[in-house]
């Protein structure tokens, strides 16, 4: 029987328990989109249709301003 040495060995080893010891990650709504949800959903079906991205949109506006209504950009 061939067994496993050496540096793949210790390879697989720490792949092991480094992937053993991950965690999922959950992410929740923020609270404060929830404001905001249906004058996006509705600026959104105004301007692209019924196929809009709404997740997408959302997404940006709480990348770029976290929900903040006073948000300015540093540029």
């Amino acid at each position: 029987a061939v067994g496993f040495t050496g540096i793949p060995a210790l390879i697989l080893a720490l792949a092991i328990v480094l992937l053993s010891s991950c965690q999922p990650a959950y992410a929740e709504i923020p609270g404060a989109s929830q404001t905001y949800k249906r004058t996006l959903i509705r600026a959104a079906h105004a301007h692209w249709g019924l196929d809009a991205p709404i997740a997408t949109l959302a997404a940006q506006v709480h990348q770029e301003s976290r929900w903040k209504v006073d948000a300015r950009s540093p540029v």
